[in-house]
């Protein structure tokens, strides 16, 4: 649990970045510090390719600069030698869902909830996935499991009532 919250708190900084990176995109500075950060990463994780935590950080920078599929290949990594990791099939799914391969994304949302029933995020995106394959009663279902968000809360109200 610790190492989850270490995680965690990476991501937290992490997106702080992408914002930055998002409301600046005439700003070269910015994306190119953020390459040499991953360039930085590459040689480290060259040198410890198990690193969890090298591989996280570059996922999550990889995402900053909307390089989804490299942070998806770092998150399958992760997953290889985590493999109980619900937060990064989580991150995973997510990534795949932004690039509308939802029934993929589908199935990291399956394996997050296989392993943590609890993980509310998951039961949304996968509903939101759901919805995009025409499949409006396995969506509904997904909400109402995760209508703790104000998300979930409003597909519902647009979608199943």
């Amino acid at each position: 649990m610790k190492f989850i919250s270490f995680i965690i708190f990476y991501q937290i900084i992490f997106v702080s970045n992408q914002m930055i990176a998002q409301n600046s995109i005439g700003d070269t500075s910015i994306y190119s510090k953020l390459r040499a950060d991953i360039i930085e990463l590459n040689n480290k994780i060259e040198k410890d390719s198990k690193n969890v935590h090298l591989l996280n950080k570059r996922a999550i920078l990889k995402e900053t600069i909307n390089d989804y599929h490299g942070a998806i290949a770092d998150y399958t990594k992760i997953i290889e030698l985590i493999p109980l990791s619900a937060y990064h099939y989580m991150e995973r799914g997510k990534l795949k869902y932004k690039l509308e391969d939802y029934p993929n994304a589908i199935k990291d949302f399956d394996k997050t909830l296989e392993i943590d029933n609890k993980y509310f995020s998951a039961y949304y995106y996968r509903g939101s996935s759901k919805i995009k394959l025409g499949d409006k009663d396995g969506a509904c279902l997904d909400w109402k499991q995760a209508n703790q968000s104000k998300e979930a809360k409003d597909a519902i109200n647009l979608n199943c009532n």
